[in-house]
């Protein structure tokens, strides 16, 4: 099975001199994540992703409007033809680690686009028929290869620890008492405070005494009349 079986030819495209904001808007419209850039002659100069729109925009300080594609896009293509085997456009993703290739005539014109959903979709196509012209192996071991890191070992990862800072023990509160406990204590204060007024009204008042006669003031004052 070839290349031109599977192609998407409704390709959306870019100039070199288009805006990064104008090529953004192509990216949003098709729902893609690439656009070949092409010359006036249909050419594939290069390509840019919407990863290059925003490291571009990023490193150069500059608003989108004021950027061209010229200066972000990938001018290394890797292209295919259209009679290209599938088997060999998933090796040259698997190497290059890419997901999208553009597919061009002899003369370099752009004919269409073919992706790893592409070849997942023809590989679903073959097993239904029972083909034997793509294994399910060939397709993850290049899903695999486009995803995998830059560095042929495992990535670093930096791990932080963090401790919360030490808190004050906090003072332990009383247990909550269930309604019924509640009513029983406040009825015995109740009954307590109720047997002491009756105990204060049953004790005896002590009667005052007379006041004797040397008590009594003498009539006009101190030295008397």
């Amino acid at each position: 099975m070839t290349i031109q079986t599977i192609l998407s030819a409704d390709v959306r495209t870019c100039r070199p001199s288009d805006s990064l904001a104008s090529a953004a808007h192509t990216l949003w419209d098709a729902d893609c994540g690439l656009l070949p850039v092409v010359d006036a002659d249909d050419h594939v100069v290069g390509t840019v992703t919407d990863r290059d729109l925003c490291m571009g925009t990023l490193f150069q300080g500059k608003r989108m409007d004021e950027i061209s594609v010229a200066e972000v896009m990938a001018k290394e293509v890797f292209r295919v033809g259209p009679t290209t085997s599938i088997v060999e456009a998933l090796a040259c993703m698997r190497t290059r680690q890419l997901r999208r290739l553009p597919v061009v005539d002899d003369e370099g014109r752009l004919l269409g686009l073919v992706t790893l959903a592409d070849v997942a979709r023809a590989w679903s196509r073959c097993a239904d028929v029972g083909g034997r012209v793509l294994s399910a192996d060939d397709v993850a071991r290049t899903l695999a290869g486009v995803v995998r890191s830059q560095s042929d070992g495992p990535t670093a990862v930096m791990v932080v620890e963090f401790t919360p800072p030490e808190r004050s023990p906090k003072a332990e509160k009383p247990a909550k008492q269930s309604k019924p406990a509640k009513k029983a204590k406040n009825a015995k204060k109740k009954a307590k405070k109720k047997a002491e007024r009756k105990q204060a009204k049953a004790k005896p008042r002590e009667k005052k005494k007379p006041k004797s006669a040397d008590s009594q003031p003498v009539a006009g004052g101190l030295f008397g009349a």
